[in-house]
């Protein structure tokens, strides 16, 4: 179930919206809330493989961007004993919060260095072009302004996760929190 939350949304978003989002992530974020970490990471890396072979990914550096699910994963699995000692609504919520906040730093930055990894790796072979919708958005502006190459792919997922994180914190804790209700813990 993890797999197809990160994957459905994913393909609405993108493909059907076309809004500059990933929503790969809801899945194995709510598992990490509701099972904890290393069933988290499970969901996180089935979820690779099955994009590599449904995207046809040009190459396997691309896999790595699982990392950036792997360090969103390890904020959840710190804040959550917070989340679950907490007494009222609103503190979960700052919690939540807070919570998408790190990992939309966390994200940025994991992403930005795996991306531009990836990007020295596709100049290397002689692959053109901006693959990944959810960053192409600012990366032109900020090549412009004289942002190098890790600082453009960092500071370009920013916007993005300043909204997506909350979006996909929320979600994947409304989703844990029902699973929980329903088949008890």
């Amino acid at each position: 179930m993890g797999i197809i939350l990160n994957v459905v949304p994913m393909y609405f978003v993108q493909y059907v919206l076309k809004l500059p989002f990933f929503m790969d992530t809801i899945g194995s974020i709510a598992v990490a809330f509701a099972l904890g970490g290393i069933p988290a990471i499970i969901c996180a890396v089935l979820t690779e493989f099955v994009l590599f072979f449904i995207e046809q990914y040009i190459s396997w550096i691309v896999m790595l961007y699982g990392l950036t699910v792997w360090a969103s994963i390890g904020i959840v699995v710190i804040i959550k004993k917070s989340i679950v000692r907490s007494e009222s609504i609103s503190s979960v919520i700052i919690y939540l919060f807070i919570t998408s906040i790190l990992m939309a730093i966390a994200v940025s930055v994991t992403g930005g260095i795996v991306n531009t990894f990836d990007d020295l790796y596709q100049t290397a072979r002689g692959i053109t072009g901006d693959f990944n919708s959810a960053t192409s958005f600012f990366r032109t502006d900020l090549m412009n302004r004289g942002f190098g190459l890790l600082g453009t792919n960092i500071f370009a997922r920013i916007p993005s996760n300043l909204i997506e994180r909350p979006v996909t914190t929320f979600a994947a804790y409304g989703l844990s929190y029902l699973y929980q209700r329903k088949c008890g813990d």
